[in-house]
């Protein structure tokens, strides 16, 4: 229907079914987080926001730095907070959560060697070098990663 929003389904304890008409009367359906490039642009995000600010993080600096409107940007930080991947405080503002500070960590490294080829090297702008290495991140297989890795080595 067009102007309406999609249902969410949750599961009704009561019925044992799932009932999309009542949201409130069950607990959400927890499902596996699927790690998209999306997901992982915002988490790198608000992880280079994390060392880059000297305030909280807010949903308005990650829009900014994504160049996205801030409703995307608040819809996809309350996703990951509901996936555990972020913490959210009045005070701290958005921050990672150690599940979330692991997933980080283990494509930080790559990210900053590609960021750093695409701009050093190719001289593509700060903008474009990092979207190109999130792209590679996760489109790009374990293995030709590694070659690519040790081949972008050699030349820094």
């Amino acid at each position: 229907m067009i102007g309406t929003s999609p249902r969410k389904e949750f599961y009704d304890d009561s019925s044992q079914h799932f009932d999309q008409r009542l949201p409130f009367a069950g607990r959400p359906v927890q499902t596996a987080m699927v790690l998209t490039a999306a997901k992982l642009r915002y988490l790198m995000t608000v992880s280079e926001l994390r060392s880059g600010l000297p305030h909280k993080i807010r949903c308005v600096d990650v829009a900014v730095r994504l160049g996205v409107a801030r409703p995307t940007a608040s819809r996809m930080l309350s996703a990951l907070c509901r996936e555990g991947m972020l913490l959210q405080s009045r005070e701290a503002g958005f921050r990672l959560s150690g599940e979330g500070e692991q997933l980080v960590f283990r494509y930080q490294e790559e990210y900053r060697l590609l960021t750093r080829y695409f701009r050093e090297r190719l001289g593509l702008s700060d903008y474009d070098a990092r979207e190109a290495a999130m792209s590679l991140l996760l489109t790009v297989p374990a293995g030709t990663r590694a070659a690519l890795r040790r081949a972008v080595s050699q030349t820094l």
